[in-house]
């Protein structure tokens, strides 16, 4: 092979693993949601947001869900552009490593956006 499909290989070898790294976050995002904040929040294999405490009169609710787009848009934004910048940057890197941390950036900046949320909104339950 020459040099430019070398190069294109990667890229699409790059694009299919960010899909798949990026997917298997958006799946796990609301049990992910339902760790933070212990709101009820499940897979969407299990009703997703449907049990969660958003729709409870008269008890805190998940700042995720209560904050509309920016709760719904924000965070997994934020883990999708983390995932892509491990996966496309042109670090020197394995794709074992590219994908080990795509997976880590879903738990550290889902944690941080979500402590962010916590303490804007002052959601009594973060994590513990």
């Amino acid at each position: 092979m020459n040099q430019s499909a070398d190069f294109a290989m990667k890229w699409v070898q790059r694009l299919l693993l960010f899909l798949i790294v990026g997917s298997i976050s958006l799946a796990l995002f609301k049990p992910f949601c339902n760790f933070l904040f212990h709101c009820g929040c499940e897979g969407f294999w299990a009703g997703g947001s449907a049990h969660c405490n958003v729709h409870t009169p008269g008890v805190p609710h998940c700042p995720f869900c209560a904050t509309g787009n920016w709760g719904g848009i924000l965070p997994k934004a934020s883990i999708l552009i983390a995932q892509a910048i491990v996966m496309f940057a042109p670090f020197k890197l394995s794709k074992a490593s590219r994908v080990s941390l795509g997976i880590l950036a879903f738990p550290v900046i889902g944690t941080i956006i979500g402590f962010l949320f916590h303490f804007l909104t002052g959601y009594p339950t973060f994590i513990f």
